[in-house]
């Protein structure tokens, strides 16, 4: 009776939000953590229509992640610590007055660190819980799997430890679309996407909009989004400047100098192509390199030669094994077809041991994985070898002012920076990165890469990137390895890049 009694008020809001006009409201919204904090986020104001596609941008660091904790009510019902203020309704609701499993069903949001969120084991049971939630019929269920599935281009059998980071990203987004919410919020979305699953992603969300239901989207990615955006909410210095005309939001950026390569770049470009004489000696060759785990083959004969002073690209899209190619090289996992040699170390017994650790750089795609440290400064300084390059990495990075703050209270684009930062302090000869870019502002991209780039703060001589971002992939690497559906495409110069980039129509 009393899940009855619940479904029948449900409906009865959403009937009442339809009417309302909007689907998101937020009215003067202020928030800070704690009573003694500063203001994370200051009188912002917006609302989402029935079929806008909204963009919410900004530099990293700025709220974009506390701004959606507030709509969908994690702040204050499970964060409530902090101070918050203004007014926040979805479909005509005041969100303080409604319970999280009620908003959520307005409401759906699309978090970043996906793995983090999947549950269980099969893809379609991570749909199906949502929508068990919902207490839907089991006919309905079944057909909202298949819809999302094919939405998302997954495998509803596919086991989720299997999947790559980008599928992974795919499966959480179609978990919330099955419950098909009025609007939907979705935070960094395209980081760990291929560039055509990106834009197959960003069609789908705006045939939502077409059909009544709003989008709001939290990205840096501008050039890719721009094309389906309504309006567009900046989030800088705490504030929020809506932008109502794309026209005039560009105009804003140009004024910023944000689509300008700067000369910095240009001259990276220039050295990377020119600052190695001959080829150095081999570190790692792949000879016939293979992986599967119960029975499915990720990886098939992979031959690749890693010599000292190469700057190595790995593209592809979701799936084609980019990730579990770089942690063969790591020796985070072992293969099960092939070898690999190296001459990193001396002693075959030492490789995957701490002194292999110390010439090989690993970043992880997540760096939640590598992030341990009470403090940002300790996180970095606890293996320098060097205090001093420790700490010039801080400041290139601007990390310095938050040096007392534990990582993990970090936004995602200051956690890459700093799990970047660290590795670079232990002075790897060779750095292994995986997806660098992720949540990075521009400006925060012309950090990284300068940084990269620079041999008084990254003295590795051999780098391996695995990356879908087009802005950045020409500035790390001169050698391109392409895969697709676990074999080797194509290995190559940067010709491939604009091959990859070109075949979805996306303009480095």
């Amino acid at each position: 009776m009393g899940q009855d009694k619940d479904m029948e008020r449900n409906k009865e809001q959403e009937k009442k939000g339809r009417g309302s006009g909007l689907l998101l409201e937020v009215d003067s919204m202020s928030y800070r953590y704690n009573e003694e904090g500063e203001w994370v986020l200051q009188d912002i104001s917006f609302d989402v229509l029935p079929g806008e596609f909204v963009l919410v941008s900004g530099p990293s660091g700025q709220g974009k992640s506390t701004l959606l904790s507030c709509c969908n009510g994690v702040i204050p019902q499970i964060q409530g610590n902090g101070i918050l203020k203004g007014d926040i309704r979805v479909c005509g609701q005041a969100v303080k007055e409604l319970k999280i499993c009620e908003i959520s069903r307005l409401l759906g949001s699309v978090l970043q660190n996906a793995q983090e969120q999947i549950i269980f084991d099969l893809v379609k049971d991570e749909i199906a819980f949502p929508c068990e939630n919902l207490h839907l019929e089991c006919s309905e269920i079944d057909r909202r799997i298949e819809e999302a599935t094919r939405m998302m281009e997954l495998d509803p059998e596919d086991r989720t430890r299997k999947l790559s980071g980008g599928q992974m990203q795919r499966l959480i987004t179609a978990a919330t679309l099955s419950m098909e919410p009025q609007v939907l919020v979705l935070d960094e979305p395209l980081a760990n996407l291929d560039l055509a699953f990106g834009k197959k992603l960003l069609q789908v969300l705006k045939e939502m909009c077409g059909q009544g239901k709003g989008v709001i989207f939290m990205e840096h990615r501008l050039d890719l989004v721009l094309p389906y955006v309504d309006k567009v909410l900046w989030l800088e210095d705490k504030k929020g400047s809506l932008f109502t005309e794309i026209s005039a939001f560009q105009e804003f950026l140009k004024e910023r100098g944000q689509r300008q390569e700067s000369q910095r770049d240009q001259k990276a470009l220039k050295a990377i192509t020119t600052e190695r004489e001959g080829e150095g000696r081999f570190l790692l060759t792949l000879d016939d390199l293979g992986f599967h785990i119960r029975g499915r083959h990720i990886l098939r004969s992979i031959d690749l030669d890693i010599r000292e002073g190469d700057k190595w690209l790995i593209i592809g899209d979701n799936g084609s094994g980019k990730t579990t190619l770089l942690k063969l090289m790591a020796r985070l996992l072992k293969e099960t077809e092939g070898s690999m040699t190296q001459s990193l170390v001396k002693r075959q017994g030492l490789v995957g041991k701490p002194e292999w650790y110390r010439k090989l750089g690993y970043v992880f795609q997540n760096p939640n994985y590598q992030l341990y440290m009470p403090s940002v400064i300790q996180e970095v300084l606890a293996q320098a070898k060097d205090k001093e390059l420790g700490r010039q990495l801080l400041e290139h990075f601007e990390l310095t002012g938050l040096g007392e703050s534990h990582p993990h209270s970090l936004s995602e684009g200051q956690k890459r920076k700093l799990g970047i930062a660290a590795i670079l302090a232990m002075e790897p000869e060779v750095l292994l990165l995986d997806e660098p870019t992720v949540g990075q502002d521009l400006r925060s991209l012309g950090l990284l890469r300068s940084c990269l780039l620079d041999p008084g703060l990254n003295k590795a001589k051999t780098m391996i990137t695995i990356t879908h971002d087009p802005r950045c992939a020409p500035l790390l690497g001169d050698k391109v390895c392409w895969l697709e559906k676990g074999r080797i495409r194509a290995t190559g110069g940067l010709e491939l890049l604009e091959q990859y980039f070109d075949k979805d129509k996306v303009c480095l």
